[in-house]
C-alpha cells in the first residue's frame, strides 16, 4: 500500500506536469506567442518539484490552519503522542483550523513530517474516545502514505485551475480586439472548453482519489485505537452536524474526514450518485 500509494503520487505528477506543459503549448500556438510555452513549461517543471517538498505547507495554509501552541491543550497532545505510538509513527505536529463545524485531516509527504489538523468544532463537540477514534483515523493516512498522495494532487488542482482560469481571461481579452472571424471561433470554442474544465478538473481529482482509501483508514485507524466505536460514533456526529465548513477550498475537500462542504446523502444512495461522491456514505464507513 505505501510503495503503491507512492508509485500514484508520481504519475499524477507526471500527468499534471504534461497537462500544464500542454496548456502552455496551446496558448503559445493560438496567441502565435512562444513565451506562453516556455511559462508554461517552466511552470509544470517547478510544480513537480516543489509540490513533493512543500504541498503540505501549501495546504494547510488553504485550510487556513495554524499550528498549535506546545503548551496549550495538552491533552489531545499526549492523546496524539499515544496513538502515534500505538501506530508506531514518530508524534505528528498538530493544527488547528478555527470553524465551528466538525472536521479533520491529515497531511505531510511521509510521517516524519506528520501533520494533523483539527478543527476547534470537531475538538468540542466528540467525547475522548470519538476523538481518539478520528486521530487513528488520520494517523492511518499517513501510515498507508495516503497524505502524500492527496496533498500533491490537491495542490496540482488548484494550479491546474487557476492556469485554466488565466487561459480563459487571455482567450476572452484576445477575442475583444477584433480578430479574424476563424480566429474568433477558435477563441470561442476555446473559451467554451475551459469554461466545462474548470469546475470538472476539481471533481476529476475527488473522484481520482479512490475512496476505498476511506475505508482502509477507517479500519486501520480502528486497529490503532483498538476500538471502532470510537470512530462509528464520531462520524455520525459528525454527518449529523448540520453545517459545513465557513470556508472550503474544493481541492481539498477530500482529505477531511467528512467532506467539509457537506454531500447530500440519502439512506439508499444510487450507485451512480457514489461516484461523485468524494467520501463513501456514512452508513456505509459506521457498518
Amino acid at each position: 500500500m505505501k510503495s503503491k500509494n507512492v508509485f500514484k503520487t508520481w504519475i499524477y505528477i507526471i500527468l499534471f506536469t504534461l497537462a500544464i506543459g500542454l496548456i502552455g503549448s496551446l496558448l503559445a500556438n493560438y496567441f502565435q506567442q512562444p513565451l506562453f510555452f516556455y511559462i508554461g513549461s517552466f511552470v509544470s517543471v517547478g510544480m513537480a518539484v516543489w509540490s513533493y517538498w512543500f504541498s503540505d505547507a501549501a495546504v494547510l495554509k488553504m485550510a487556513n490552519a495554524k499550528p498549535l501552541e506546545q503548551g496549550d491543550n495538552m491533552e489531545l497532545q499526549r492523546m496524539v503522542a499515544q496513538l502515534a505510538s500505538n501506530a508506531g509513527l514518530p508524534t505528528p505536529k498538530i493544527y488547528i483550523v478555527e470553524d465551528p463545524s466538525p472536521n479533520a485531516f491529515a497531511t505531510g509527504r511521509d510521517p516524519k513530517h506528520g501533520v494533523v489538523a483539527f478543527t476547534t468544532g470537531i475538538l468540542s463537540l466528540l467525547n475522548k474516545d470519538e476523538l481518539a477514534g478520528v486521530t487513528a483515523h488520520e494517523l492511518a493516512h499517513i501510515a498507508n502514505r495516503d497524505t502524500l498522495l492527496m496533498t500533491v494532487v490537491a495542490v496540482f488542482a488548484n494550479v491546474l485551475q487557476s492556469v485554466i482560469h488565466y487561459a480563459y481571461f487571455f482567450g476572452g481579452s484576445n477575442n475583444e480586439e477584433g480578430n479574424s472571424n476563424s480566429n474568433a471561433f477558435v477563441g470561442i470554442a476555446v473559451s467554451i472548453a475551459i469554461a466545462i474544465l474548470a469546475p470538472l478538473a476539481a471533481t476529476l481529482v475527488q473522484m481520482g482519489i479512490s475512496r476505498s482509501r476511506e475505508f482502509l483508514a477507517d479500519k486501520t485507524g480502528a486497529e490503532f485505537a483498538n476500538s471502532p466505536r470510537g470512530l462509528a460514533s464520531a462520524l455520525q456526529k459528525i454527518h449529523d452536524y448540520p453545517q459545513g465548513l465557513q470556508s472550503v477550498n474544493p481541492s481539498i475537500s477530500h482529505m477531511y474526514i467528512s467532506n467539509p462542504e457537506k454531500e447530500s446523502e440519502t439512506h439508499h444512495t444510487p450507485w451512480y450518485a457514489k461516484l461523485f461522491m468524494t467520501h463513501p456514505p456514512v452508513s456505509e464507513r459506521i457498518a
